[in-house]
């Protein structure tokens, strides 16, 4: 009787203590992949940042360069009267409104790759945690059979030196 209560008392620790081992195993796993996913959203976070930041300064460095050309256009309109100086500007306006739609279309298709990438990115981390997660608890539940089969054995083991020692007595 004494055999068979260390033994069930040895199998409920046991059990308790592998539920809490692989337990804290998911938790780390899952503390793992916030982390990597945490790093992911920072990257996809300045990256759009560094984006919009090139984006600004090639717009401010459009807008002056045609500042520029639009003052030398009237400086030389001035010194020549052959020179149209409202057919320049004209011109100079037409090629910074294309530059800057150039720019724009950049800027939204890094934007969209980024956005793409990041989204690649958290739905595979998710998936590696599900993974992780599911062989987790296939170890464990594997863990919870042999160790109730070695429980049984145990029982059976302790049955039988009982009943061999009614035998003998």
């Amino acid at each position: 009787a004494l055999k068979e209560y260390w033994v069930g008392f040895k199998e409920a620790f046991m059990r308790t203590a592998t539920e809490a081992f692989y337990g804290t195993l998911k938790i780390l796993a899952g503390a793992w992949d916030g982390m990597r996913a945490l790093w992911t959203i920072t990257v996809h976070f300045l990256a759009n940042v560094w984006t919009n930041f090139v984006t600004g300064i090639l717009k401010v460095w459009n807008r002056t360069s045609g500042a520029l050309k639009k003052a030398w256009a009237k400086l030389k309109s001035a010194f020549n009267d052959d020179m149209q100086y409202e057919v320049e500007v004209q011109r100079i306006d037409a090629g910074m409104e294309g530059e800057a739609q150039a720019i724009e279309a950049k800027r939204k298709a890094q934007l969209d790759r980024s956005d793409r990438q990041y989204r690649e990115d958290l739905s595979r981390i998710g998936q590696d945690y599900e993974s992780t997660a599911a062989e987790l608890d296939r170890e464990a539940r594997q863990a919870h059979e042999a160790r109730r089969r070695k429980h049984e054995a145990e029982l059976e083991a302790a049955r039988n030196a009982v009943g061999k020692a009614r035998r003998e007595w």
